[in-house]
């Protein structure tokens, strides 16, 4: 029966790339509802914004499954019957496996709006959304995009390269409300009004008019703003309909062990869909980033293949860039308690924000300059102490020799090497 991977997203391939290269002749099997070859998300904004061509967005070549010997479905899978151990396809066929990955992603966070079914609105996560949103960006003016996060901003920003024009309305006070802080709100709204943005904070979309196809929408303050389409960048959801009923334990996402493995045996998850530990709150969450499913993918193959290795847990880590003006922020940004310090320093469109607790980093925010990024965000993995180099760092004075020694203390040598061994390079 061998193995079947549900997705080829970041998790999936991360998973299948791995178990190929530790058994050459293993049977694997991939369902994912998208045809082609697998594609980058992260690229979708390029792809969009003219950056790159469509076909760029294709990190792994047309040749990929038949290259690696694997089989490759076509399909949607509705189910999983963990007791007769078969995936159930929506046209009812039955996949079985021995070993199954659950590596499908999430799904978008649509508003329960009226209107929000009309001709003109789309979501930006898949390829066929990308393609109905240069559809539409064909023959219109204006859109609204729906959300002031990673995806909201960065469908504003490729609309603009095609001609339309952009007000993005957030829900909450502030735009990147969920990895960034204040400050750096109020940097990147004036930066993207700059670059022709209308940015609309603290206001929501309570219908979207028009007959057929989008013309305005109207805001909880009454106010009308005419559209030909509406993009909804709200973030996503774990996309857990496929484990409903079937007795895998679920909370926000499926729940993972340090394995990766459900609470089936013989089953594991990766990437948006898998709720895991955060390695620095200890508390179980969701992290949809693309580095960590794919990390995640290939611990899960590790431990199918009997290697057992464990997944210390996510670190939070959204890299951004929006007009030419960079943004990363790692690890815990915007803490609750109050024995965390910050220091922050602002010059322009630089600015760093430091977050300590216990002589230690926690979590980092760089706009503009983003060189250090690397360095901060092993340092915030490491969990060291950085009494020592506490002044450099909060100057934006990054002695690399300095933390490498503090690094070799925290004794990284041998995760490294292992972290090393795994990661595969998107580029």
């Amino acid at each position: 029966m061998g193995d079947v991977i549900i997705g080829a997203g970041a998790g999936g391939i991360g998973c299948v790339e791995t178990l190929r290269k530790l058994d050459d002749k293993r049977e694997i099997t991939v369902v994912a509802p998208e045809s082609g070859p697998p594609y980058s998300r992260p690229m979708l904004y390029y792809a969009l914004a003219k950056k790159i061509p469509l076909k760029g967005i294709y990190f792994r070549g047309d040749e990929f499954y038949l290259k690696n010997g694997i089989r490759f479905i076509n399909g949607l899978v509705v189910n999983v019957d963990t007791d007769s151990r078969k995936v159930i396809l929506d046209g009812g066929s039955e996949i079985p496996f021995d070993n199954l990955v659950i590596a499908a992603g999430g799904v978008p966070r649509f508003p329960s709006i009226k209107g929000i079914d009309k001709d003109g609105v789309c979501g930006f996560r898949t390829v066929e959304n990308l393609k109905i949103i240069i559809s539409y960006a064909e023959d219109s003016k204006n859109a609204v995009v729906l959300g002031g996060g990673n995806i909201g901003l960065l469908a504003a920003e490729g609309l603009y390269y095609r001609g339309v024009k952009s007000a993005v309305v957030v829900k909450s006070p502030h735009l990147l409300s969920q990895l960034a802080d204040a400050e750096t709100s109020e940097i990147f709204r004036h930066h993207l009004e700059d670059n022709g943005l209308t940015i609309e904070t603290g206001f929501d979309v309570v219908e979207i008019l028009g007959n057929e196809r989008v013309e305005a929408v109207v805001l909880d303050d009454g106010r009308e703003l005419p559209c030909q389409m509406v993009v909804v960048g709200k973030g996503i959801k774990p996309d857990l309909s496929i484990v409903e009923g079937s007795g895998i334990d679920c909370d926000w996402g499926i729940i993972a062990d340090e394995y990766m493995m459900t609470s089936v045996e013989g089953i594991y998850c990766a990437g948006d869909v898998a709720e895991v530990l955060d390695r620095l709150t200890g508390i179980r969450t969701t992290v949809g980033i693309w580095p960590a499913a794919f990390e995640q993918g290939q611990y899960a193959a590790y431990n199918i293949m009997g290697h057992k290795r464990a997944y210390s847990g996510a670190v939070r880590m959204n890299s951004s860039e929006f007009f030419g003006l960079n943004l990363m922020s790692l690890g815990i940004v915007k803490p609750k308690s109050d024995d965390f310090t910050f220091h922050t320093k602002r010059r322009g469109n630089y600015y760093l924000k430091l977050v300590f607790k216990d002589n230690r980093l926690w979590g980092a925010i760089l706009v503009g300059d983003i060189k250090a990024a690397g360095v901060l965000n092993s340092l915030i993995k490491s969990r060291v102490d950085v009494s020592s180099v506490m002044d450099d760092l909060m100057e934006g004075d990054i002695d690399f020799g300095k933390i490498t020694g503090l690094l070799n203390q925290a004794e990284l040598g041998g995760l490294s090497r292992e972290h090393n061994e795994m990661t595969t390079s998107l580029e």
